[in-house]
C-alpha cells in the first residue's frame, strides 16, 4: 500500500515497467523522424495551401510527407520488432539477472507485446495532433484510458495469469 487506493505489486510493476521501456529506442527514432522531416513537410504542405499554391504543388508536398510518414513507420518497426523479438526471447534470463521470478516472464511478454502496441498507439495520436484533430485524441486518449481501466480492473477480478492483458488489449 502506497497511499489511498494506490497499491504497488513490485514483481509486476517491474515486469510491466521493463516491458514498458523497450519501445524508448524506437519512440525516439520516431521523435527524430518527426522533428527532422514530418514537422518540416507538414509545415511546407500547409504554407502552400494557405498561400493558394497550385493543386500539383500541394499534391507533391503530400506525397512528401506520406513518403516520410512511411519511412518513419518503417523505421519504428525495424527498431522495435527485433527489441520486442530480443526481450521476449532473453527474458528469462533478464528477469532473472534482476531477481524477478519466473513466474513474471508471461507478464513480461504480454507487457512486450503491449508496448509496441502502445508506441503504435501514441504515434498514431502524434500524427492527429499534428493534423489537429483534437477531439479525435480525446476520444481515443480516453478510449485508452477507459478500456485499459475496466480491462485492468477485470484482470485484478481474475487473478495473476490474466496480468498485464488489459494494458495489451486496451493498446
Amino acid at each position: 500500500h502506497i497511499f489511498g487506493h494506490l497499491y504497488s505489486y513490485f514483481p509486476y510493476d517491474t515486469a510491466i515497467f521493463l516491458a514498458y521501456v523497450t519501445f524508448l529506442p524506437s519512440l525516439a527514432h520516431f521523435l527524430m523522424t518527426i522533428e527532422a522531416g514530418f514537422s518540416v513537410g507538414y509545415r511546407r504542405y500547409y504554407e502552400a495551401i494557405v498561400r493558394r499554391r497550385s493543386l500539383r504543388d500541394i499534391e507533391a508536398l503530400r506525397a512528401e510527407i506520406v513518403v516520410v510518414l512511411r519511412s518513419g513507420i518503417a523505421g519504428l518497426l525495424k527498431i522495435q520488432l527485433p527489441v520486442t523479438i530480443g526481450c521476449i526471447y532473453f527474458a528469462p534470463a533478464l528477469l532473472k539477472l534482476l531477481g524477478l521470478a519466473s513466474l513474471y516472464i508471461l507478464v513480461f511478454w504480454v507487457g512486450c507485446l503491449a508496448a509496441l502496441l502502445h508506441i503504435l498507439f501514441l504515434m498514431t495520436m502524434l500524427l492527429l495532433t499534428y493534423f489537429d484533430q483534437k477531439k479525435d485524441v480525446l476520444i481515443i486518449s480516453l478510449l485508452f484510458l477507459i478500456i485499459n481501466g475496466l480491462l485492468t480492473w477485470g484482470s485484478i477480478q481474475i487473478g495473476f495469469p490474466v496480468y498485464g492483458y488489459g494494458y495489451a488489449i486496451a493498446a
